[in-house]
């Protein structure tokens, strides 16, 4: 340490010392020890040494923090500044009733035909947007806020044509404590002025779906993080990005699900689809094959071999032409086909954390988004026609989640290769990536010796073998039993309450336990 720069600079040094003899130091920077008790066992091994001592009252001794065998040595200083809280500039909007009659008065004096006059629906959009932003900016201005931190399918006509008292009915049921997307309209001003700003966004939807183009707005979105894991490692692989996009643009999407893509998609899907399909669960898809492997193992001597199959980012890598030829097949019409590609290609996308740390813009080349109304189905179409090989295979799907299985008589090796080639062929004609590090392999039995099975191969990578894995948030193991998912269970839960201990033994305040618990 150097003090001839700054000879009048407070000096604090803590820590365990062991049994280093501090006495040299402490004359050359004319600092005093402390802490006067013992911090292990009869041992003062952790000192406070300062050149400041005269403003620090006498240290108190906590008990040990963690798994340290060391007690806590805390000290206070004997005349403390209040710190400020952080403060953090919100910006709101005046919402009371008054500005909402005002705003409401201001909505029903406008001639909406200068937006239904526009030639196209990017311009209405613009028309219709500038409107609103005007009324809010002058009626209910955002203001810096200071917070201290703490159906049935209809008759299609060759376009899409959305009825005011359909749109009035979709923005009346909107979400009004949704953040806003992009486009900066918010659900609270959409649903709270319905029965004003209905008639302008059912014009700007039909234009959108006859002209077959969207308002370039409605192509961006903020994307945010979520880790599939507790901690990342690698941001590539294990955060999943939820999009967060405009709200009229969700609105549209609602209608072209609703008439023609879930009627089309509930007639043909998959029977043993349990995602996204109405009336279907994990519970359901659980219960199905597990049902399943028990009946085949019941009393014969059976075994059952069971994949586990993972696609990497499965929505990112849905290409737009596959996806097109599928629509095209199941029987939708051109001039919708048309619209989701539009809504799906030249799109753009930003990382927002806060409303003030933000990306840049970047490109989004393929794939559909997680977040939006149409990725579900969509998905779900991809993915319909993987289907077993042969009525000896058994197969369930949760959106992205395949599970494959076979059942295997006494003394028989399992054929299973076969199955699994079919599936990595499908992948690679569908252009999905099987991610083979998270593919599973699992030999359910209850034979006092179980059958050993040849390993089964994927492009030159043998699929791993386990006793126990995770399946759509069940812990199946090789014998059917609750006993790895309980214990699993057991140990989240022990895991959670020792860090309570802990808290609780570093004194942490209860409003802060409750908090944290």
């Amino acid at each position: 340490m150097k003090t001839e720069e700054d000879p009048n600079c407070g000096i604090i040094l803590t820590g365990d010392f062991n049994r280093l003899n501090t006495s040299r130091l402490q004359k050359h920077f004319k600092l005093k020890q402390l802490v006067k008790f013992p911090t292990r066992g009869n041992a003062t091994l952790d000192l406070v040494l300062t050149n400041m001592g005269a403003h620090f009252a006498t240290p108190e001794p906590y008990p040990p923090f963690g798994l340290s065998d060391h007690c806590t040595a805390f000290v206070r200083p004997k005349e403390r500044i209040p710190n400020q809280q952080t403060r953090k500039s919100i910006l709101s909007r005046d919402k009371r009733d008054s500005n909402k009659a005002r705003l409401g008065r201001y909505f029903s004096n406008i001639d909406w035909s200068c937006v239904t006059n526009q030639p196209s629906c990017e311009e209405k959009l613009k028309v219709f947007s500038n409107l609103v932003d005007i009324g809010k900016k002058n009626i209910m201005p955002e203001r810096s806020r200071v917070r201290r931190l703490p159906v049935t399918i209809r008759r299609h006509p060759e376009f899409l044509e959305v009825t005011p008292e359909r749109v009035y009915e979709n923005l009346s049921h909107l979400n009004k404590h949704k953040a806003p997307g992009p486009d900066g309209l918010s659900n609270w001003c959409l649903k709270e002025y319905a029965e004003l700003l209905y008639q302008p966004i059912a014009d700007i939807l039909n234009s959108s779906y006859k002209e077959q183009k969207l308002p370039s707005v409605w192509k961006h979105a903020d994307v945010t993080p979520l880790p599939k894991v507790k901690q990342v490692a690698d941001p590539k692989k294990e955060l999943r990005p939820i999009s967060l996009t405009a709200s009229l643009s969700k609105v549209a999407e609602d209608f072209l699900v609703s008439d023609y893509i879930r009627p089309v998609l509930e007639r043909i899907a998959d029977s043993n689809q349990f995602g996204t399909v109405s009336g279907s669960s994990t519970v359901l898809a659980l219960l199905s094959m597990i049902h399943e492997w028990l009946q085949a193992t019941d009393g014969n001597s059976a075994s059952v071999c069971v994949f586990l199959f993972d696609y990497r980012k499965a929505f990112d890598f849905i290409d737009h032409g596959t996806l097109a030829a599928k629509l095209r097949v199941v029987g939708v019409p051109n001039s919708i086909v048309n619209w989701i590609l539009e809504f799906l290609s030249d799109r753009t996308q930003r990382v927002k954390l806060s409303p003030d740390c933000m990306s840049e813009w970047g490109a989004v080349p393929a794939g559909v988004l997680q977040g939006t109304k149409l990725g579900p189905w969509l998905f779900l179409l991809m993915i319909n026609d993987l289907l077993t090989p042969s009525a000896s295979f058994g197969m369930w799907k949760y959106v992205d989640d395949t599970t494959l299985s076979k059942k295997v008589p006494n003394g028989q090796q399992s054929r299973a290769q076969e199955a699994v080639d079919h599936v990595s062929n499908w992948s690679v004609d569908n252009l999905f990536q099987l991610n083979l590090e998270k593919t599973k392999e699992l030999a359910i039995s209850f034979c006092r010796f179980p059958e050993l099975f040849d390993p089964v191969i994927i492009d030159g990578t043998q699929i791993q073998a386990t006793t126990s894995n995770e399946l759509l948030g069940l812990t199946i193991n090789n014998t059917l039993t609750w006993n790895d998912h309980v214990d699993g269970l057991v140990k989240k839960a022990a895991r959670k309450i020792h860090f309570l201990v802990q808290l609780k033994r570093a004194r942490v305040p209860a409003e802060d336990l409750v908090a944290y618990y």
